[in-house]
């Protein structure tokens, strides 16, 4: 995201290596063998701890004519797009006339603000919808096999990290999964209507070697992507910054993922299964003066400051 007059607003992507891409795509059947199992926690990790690059191989089918007893499909991979455009003024404007009657103290309600700022209506209605759909899906891998995507997706699995020499721990996993209860931090520094913000990152990894900082969010799209995601995302993980054990570490990097549900065919005449494809990500180090400028001060226009 670039400023006007050639500032920059803290929040281009750390430099990734770009001869070595992976591929991450999670499948039922995959999950079902063990080898393939632990090679694609091993890749997820890699994403994770290794800065490595995503390779997006994410396409769907889309109907576009049928009589009743025959219909056909359409193959669509979503075009490649450049950088979110963020003009920060221009952002900051729009903003003021918008501010929020009764804001919520909770990260996510501001997410969906800053959301609002620049997305069309209802296309955060269909990502929710969408979202809780691939939840679904993955709670339903989960009960099929002893170690599910939850895995994949979360590296929730202490033997899997233990087995990296680099001392990377999971302390908190905010992943809506079916749980009936997701643990919560209060943001003292951050609050609204004199309540502390109430935030659960979707994951938040600590170094035991170096105390360095991990925090992942996680999205669903089967849009094109901007490279440099979205301005929601880096809203929401500009809050998780301020969680006060993160204040504390020497370094943090945040890091935004993009994943979507689809299908995949194993084979020309297979049944298609489903999957979720791991899309893009982007990081950045969100105690960059610019970075925290921005979004502190679009926090203060959400809570009335």
């Amino acid at each position: 995201m670039d400023f006007e007059g050639g500032e920059s607003d803290g929040v281009e992507p750390i430099e990734q290596a770009s001869d070595n891409r992976l591929s991450v795509v999670v499948t039922s059947e995959d999950l079902g063998r063990t080898e393939v199992r632990r090679r694609l926690v091993e890749n997820r990790m890699r994403v994770l701890f290794d800065q490595v690059e995503v390779e997006d191989t994410f396409s769907f089918f889309k109907k576009i004519s049928g009589d009743g007893h025959r219909s056909y499909w359409e193959q669509v991979i979503p075009p490649v797009i450049g950088k979110f455009d963020l003009k920060p003024s221009a952002f900051l404007t729009k903003a003021r006339a918008m501010r929020p009657e009764k804001p919520d103290a909770t990260v996510s309600a501001f997410a969906n603000w800053v959301y609002s700022l620049y997305g069309r209506p209802g296309e955060d209605d269909d990502a929710l919808k969408r979202g809780l759909e691939a939840e679904k899906v993955i709670f339903e891998f989960c009960q099929n096999s002893h170690v599910g995507p939850k895995e994949a997706w979360t590296i929730a699995s202490p033997l899997m990290l233990s087995r990296r020499p680099d001392g990377w721990k999971l302390v908190h996993q905010g992943i809506h999964l079916n749980d009936k209860h997701v643990p919560y931090f209060e943001l003292e520094e951050l609050t609204v209507r004199g309540e502390p913000l109430r935030a659960s990152p979707d994951l938040l990894f600590r170094n035991s070697q170096t105390g360095h900082v991990l925090i992942v969010e996680i999205k669903l799209s089967r849009q094109s992507i901007p490279s440099n995601l979205w301005p929601n995302i880096w809203a929401q993980l500009w809050c998780y910054s301020q969680i006060p054990t993160v204040m504390q570490a020497p370094s943090v990097t945040v890091t935004g993922e993009v994943w979507a549900e689809g299908s995949l065919k194993p084979y020309r005449c297979s049944p298609s299964i489903p999957a979720l494809y791991l899309r893009a990500m982007a990081r950045r180090d969100p105690r960059d003066a610019a970075y925290d400028r921005f979004f502190r001060e679009l926090f203060e226009i959400y809570r009335g400051g």
